[in-house]
């Protein structure tokens, strides 16, 4: 019984232990359309496309900064305090539209998928 006791008792302290610096925001860039004409049904040929290499800027309520890149699929996870993030995206070079700063509250310990977050190639 003790030793069930001490068992709790530790998974609580490490439980309220965890790093504010545990909290993530991951998403996916891609950029579309990429076809002048949708069909239905879809062309495989003509969905989005990932965006590499694109900066991601996140800022906690505290008004801290952290970023990096996407990877060549278009995914990204940036690290943060949580709280009230804000999400920016940096333009990127070839594509008209950059997408709108994202607003998100992101627990301790907690990671906010944004899913697919587009940016707009111009074909029309």
């Amino acid at each position: 019984m003790r030793r069930q006791v001490l068992l709790v008792l530790t998974s609580v302290v490490l439980a309220s232990c965890a790093s504010p610096a545990d909290a993530a925001v991951t998403g996916r860039l891609i950029a579309g359309p990429t076809c002048p004409v949708e069909t239905e049904p879809p062309d495989p040929t003509c969905l989005p496309r990932p965006v590499a290499d694109a900066l991601v800027t996140v800022r906690d309520a505290a008004g801290r900064e952290t970023t990096t890149r996407s990877g060549p699929d278009g995914s990204f996870r940036v690290m943060t305090t949580g709280g009230e993030t804000t999400v920016l995206f940096s333009d990127v070079e070839g594509l008209m539209g950059t997408p709108q700063p994202v607003v998100v509250t992101v627990l301790p310990g907690e990671t906010v998928d944004l899913g697919e977050i587009l940016y707009d190639t111009g074909i029309r």
